[in-house]
């Protein structure tokens, strides 16, 4: 199955969470990300239980701090 995450095209498995979207970019530390599916912020409390679908668009943004 498809997906675009950050504007690229993974392929993934059936029954993938949000959570693993992490996994699959190799980002092991997630305080200071955010995650939206199609457009849609999706608390960090849901990333687990919240499973992708067939041509789901992901954002994964990292805050920074500047000035």
């Amino acid at each position: 199955m498809q997906i675009e995450i950050n504007n690229e095209i993974k392929t993934i498995t059936e029954k993938f969470s949000a959570q693993q979207v992490f996994e699959l970019l190799q980002i092991h530390n997630t305080n200071g990300y955010a995650l939206a599916i199609n457009n849609t912020v999706v608390p960090k409390t849901k990333w687990i239980e919240t499973i992708l679908k067939e041509n789901d668009k992901v954002l994964v943004i990292q805050a920074t701090q500047g000035g």
